[in-house]
């Protein structure tokens, strides 16, 4: 069986596959990257979430406990209860980040807004 003459048009047609394959390859290798890296900050963020959410817990049960052992005095109590807010405000700022790097990992190619500034 012979085989097919090298010919300079099937010569361009083989190196033009060759280049679109690597270039999609290394496009689809620059978006798996991108989703990586934005899959590890909606953890971080939902970890800090959880966090926080537990530290506000933890936060509203010792102070009315203290209160009611007549530990704290009503200034402390007021400062614990403003942390407590503090505590879910920072909760909610990061479920909000993690909601968008979530999306965002499904979607690479797309651009992700800037972050909020963090909750005072």
């Amino acid at each position: 069986m012979r085989l097919p003459r090298l010919m300079t048009q099937r010569t361009m047609m083989a190196v033009a596959i060759l280049a679109f394959s690597l270039a999609a390859g290394r496009h689809i290798n620059r978006l798996a990257r991108i989703s990586s890296i934005r899959q590890h900050m909606d953890f971080v963020h939902a970890t800090s979430e959880q966090r926080f959410r537990k530290a506000s817990s933890v936060t509203r049960m010792s102070a009315a406990s203290t209160h009611r052992d007549a530990g704290l005095r009503p200034l402390d109590l007021e400062a614990e209860r403003r942390r407590a807010a503090w505590q879910i405000r920072m909760a909610e700022y990061h479920r909000m980040l993690s909601l968008k790097y979530d999306r965002a990992a499904w979607y690479p190619w797309a651009k992700v807004s800037t972050n909020q500034p963090r909750p005072k």
